[in-house]
């Protein structure tokens, strides 16, 4: 009996030492329940500074989404504008193109003209002396210019009067 006594000794020392072992492992697993929460409560609170982030960026990415969107139309609107303008520059282009050459076909219409001014000019400067020689010698001959003077002339010339003459 002795052995039995002294087993169950030895089996209730080692049930202390199993409740003991127990006792600190609730112990400890109630700390790790609790660092467990905490870890879960902090890790819920980080998630949701997160999410809320992410709900900021997303919100900030949808804006900037909307903004690149109207700035996409806008720059196929400056195309389009650029598009238009270039072609009207092209058209002002062609129509200076045909100024210029109206402006040199007018340039030499001028220039034409300015020499028959100058060889009308020279006729006239040539007309003109003679005029001056067939005066100087209607001078000569005592030939009067003037109406009344070719008036008398004529009288001279064909006798009577000058109402006779007309």
């Amino acid at each position: 009996m002795e052995d039995h006594d002294e087993r169950l000794q030895n089996l209730e020392i080692k049930l202390v030492r199993i409740e003991d072992s127990l006792a600190t492992l609730i112990t400890l697993t109630r700390s790790l329940i609790d660092r467990i929460d905490h870890f879960e409560k902090s890790t819920n609170e980080k998630f949701d500074q997160v999410n809320i982030r992410l709900d900021g960026i997303d919100r900030r990415m949808d804006a900037l989404e909307l903004r690149m969107s109207a700035l996409e139309k806008r720059m196929d609107a400056i195309e389009l504008r650029m598009d238009a303008l270039e072609k009207r520059m092209d058209a002002l282009e062609l129509r200076m193109d045909a100024l210029e050459k109206r402006m040199d076909a007018l340039e030499l219409r001028m220039d034409a003209l300015e020499q028959r001014i100058d060889a009308l000019e020279l006729r006239m400067d040539a007309i003109e002396k003679r005029m001056e020689a067939v005066e100087e010698e209607l001078k000569e001959i005592n030939v009067v210019t003037t109406y009344k003077g070719q008036f008398r002339n004529l009288q001279l010339i064909f006798g009577g009067s000058a109402t006779d003459v007309i």
